[in-house]
């Protein structure tokens, strides 16, 4: 596995290119979709949707190497589901969660070539975590506000000077309140500089 990413990323590296990191002024919109654990590893289905826009505000150099700092602003969705039945009385019951979260973030930036930008993410701010659950005798649910989080890295591969391709890995969302939560933990989708 690791030859066959090394042989990608070498070869996307020999490709050549007309694009190059983020630089101070330059606006990046990304839309995302992600997989993630919700509540645990025990849930049946989860997905996220990711759309974020950042900010080129600061270039420097350190370590004989070009780096930018961007600021930004990321919202993300995430969903999952349990079911089953209770083993003595056979009800049935099923549990559904939802979360959306709100944050700043900022972003360190750093070109491997022309095409390759790796970064590091970090933002905080809130979230909204909505549960619901049913069984043979009625529907209930909540929405609670929540602490959220990122901390992740990332890879950009810049197709032409405006399009690109990312995937992030870590805690791409995270949401938590009492105990209980959802996190994301990757997320791949595309990227437009204007």
């Amino acid at each position: 596995m690791k030859r066959i990413l090394c042989t990608v990323l070498t070869a996307l590296t020999l490709l050549g290119a007309s694009a190059q990191a983020p630089e101070k002024g330059d606006v990046i919109a990304d839309l995302g979709i992600g997989v993630g654990a919700m509540d645990g590893a025990s849930s049946e289905a989860s997905f996220t949707q990711r759309i974020a826009i950042e900010w080129g505000m600061l270039e420097f150099e350190t370590l004989n190497s070009d780096w930018t700092l961007t600021l930004g602003f990321q919202l993300n969705n995430g969903a999952w589901t349990k079911s089953g039945s209770d083993h003595i009385t056979f009800e049935k019951w099923r549990s559904t969660q939802d979360d959306l979260t709100f944050m700043p973030t900022a972003s360190l930036h750093h070109g491997f070539s022309n095409r390759i930008d790796g970064y590091a993410t970090l933002g905080m701010g809130f979230g909204l975590l909505n549960s619901r659950s049913s069984t043979n005798i009625g529907v209930w649910g909540n929405t609670d506000a929540s602490f959220a989080m990122a901390l992740n890295l990332g890879m950009r591969y810049w197709i032409n000077a405006n399009w690109g391709i990312n995937a992030q890995f870590g805690m791409v969302s995270a949401a938590w309140k009492d105990g209980y939560g959802s996190y994301n933990i990757l997320s791949v989708g595309a990227s437009y500089k204007f």
